[in-house]
């Protein structure tokens, strides 16, 4: 029991090294690693000291460096594609007309089903037969489509 007490401790200790650390530098990410290993290990049952801990956060801000060093040398040339934010509103705005016209139970069955609920799930919430849910689902649909303009 004395054990887990100390490496409790030293669990506190680095962990409260982090928290008055007011940069992140290599040290921050050799930290939060050696909390990780730490933590891993207190479950495993192993025994940590201090000397296990500087060594892994040693380690952890090495590897950050080597991280960065990789990242001078080969930078990432991947840019995210530029998106037009009007086919997001039209979007928006389109689904706040169907949940208007639609109601809301029709709405929330068929967020339901875009969110991946199988129609048995769906079925037991609903208390009904899972063939009268499919039924639903595809009125549903079918009257969404006439709502909308045909583009």
């Amino acid at each position: 029991m004395e054990d887990q007490q100390v490496d409790w401790a030293e669990y506190a200790r680095a962990q409260d090294e982090l928290k008055k650390s007011t940069t992140v530098n290599d040290r921050h990410w050799g930290l939060e690693a050696a909390l990780g290993n730490a933590l891993t290990d207190i479950e495993s049952g192993k025994h940590i000291d201090r000397s296990d801990t500087e060594r892994r956060i040693q380690s952890g801000a090495r590897k950050n460096r080597h991280r960065a060093r990789l990242l001078r040398l080969q930078p990432l040339t991947w840019q995210p594609d530029i998106v037009d934010p009007t086919a997001n509103y039209e979007t928006s705005s389109e689904l706040v007309f169907l949940c208007t016209a639609m109601g809301g139970d029709d709405y929330n069955l068929m967020k339901n089903v875009a969110g991946g609920a199988t129609y048995g799930e769906l079925s037991g919430i609903m208390n009904a037969e899972t063939s009268a849910i499919r039924k639903r689902v595809s009125r549903i649909r079918m009257s969404a489509r006439n709502l909308l303009p045909q583009q």
